[in-house]
């Protein structure tokens, strides 16, 4: 049967149309003593609604998939695990079992875990900048302890970030020059962390990174701002700081946003 065709039918038609491949008089049969299953999984279509209703069925033509079902009687589906009225008007905890999960699907952002992801990358800028035999590898690491901070911001990368990756790995590939190595400008912008000085002037992988670390940390100064309220209720604003943000909640017209980057989402979607 070409159920494709039928999608905008209640389920109850599509069973008898079914039956009547298998009984000469439908009169003599139970209907609703039938029910149709999804072929290879545990999940079976409500009679009452329509065939394209189900979330099944829809996922089967968004991808251009066949509709595989199978007419079982009610007596042989397992009826110890079905869902009971008394399940449906329960109450839903969705963060009951949040705990069983191994990485759920919103993480709570820490002082310690920010902290201990900013002070990764800072070593890993230590370590580029004072290993020039090395610097190509160095770099993907600190650039790997990049795409780890932004993955606990919410995945949230700025056209900053991504300018300043690019930045960093194009001067980690070019040979080394004779520039005295140091990291003071880098350490400047980390609020003067590990003291150093630098004499003369900056190297090109030390000036990217210098910038990468500014576009870092004005990535976690927004994100503060903007989710942890109570961790940032005494810093100073700079002037003229969130002149560009708008409170949604109480306005009516419509929002209209462009998304830089977006990351964490299947091939599929990348596609379409």
């Amino acid at each position: 049967m070409n159920l494709k065709s039928v999608v905008s039918s209640p389920v109850e038609l599509v069973i008898m149309q079914a039956l009547c491949w298998v009984h000469d008089d439908l009169s003599q049969v139970d209907i609703s003593g039938y029910i149709l299953k999804v072929c290879g999984q545990e999940e079976v279509l409500q009679n009452k609604h329509s065939l394209g209703s189900h979330e099944h069925v829809q996922n089967c033509r968004k991808w251009e998939m066949e509709i595989q079902l199978q007419l079982l009687s009610r007596s042989t589906i397992r009826k110890d695990l079905a869902c009971t009225a008394e399940d449906d008007s329960s109450p839903i905890d969705l963060e009951k079992y949040l705990d069983q999960v191994e990485r759920p699907f919103k993480e709570t952002v820490t002082r310690q875990g920010l902290a201990s992801l900013l002070g990764g990358y800072h070593k890993q800028v230590t370590a580029c900048l004072q290993n020039e035999d090395t610097q190509y590898q160095t770099v993907d690491r600190a650039i790997h302890a990049v795409k780890s901070l932004c993955s606990l911001l919410d995945e949230v990368e700025t056209p900053a970030i991504a300018e300043a990756v690019k930045r960093v790995r194009h001067e980690g590939q070019r040979p080394a020059d004779h520039t005295p190595a140091g990291y003071s400008s880098v350490t400047q912008v980390c609020s003067q962390s590990s003291g150093a000085s630098t004499v003369g002037n900056p190297s090109p992988v030390e000036d990217a990174l210098a910038q990468l670390t500014s576009a870092l940390y004005e990535l976690v100064k927004l994100y503060l701002r903007s989710f942890c309220p109570v961790t940032t209720q005494h810093a100073e604003c700079e002037p003229g700081e969130g002149s560009d943000s708008r409170e949604a909640s109480g306005i009516t017209e419509h929002l209209q946003f462009t998304l830089f980057a977006v990351h964490g989402i299947t091939n599929a979607w990348v596609s379409r």
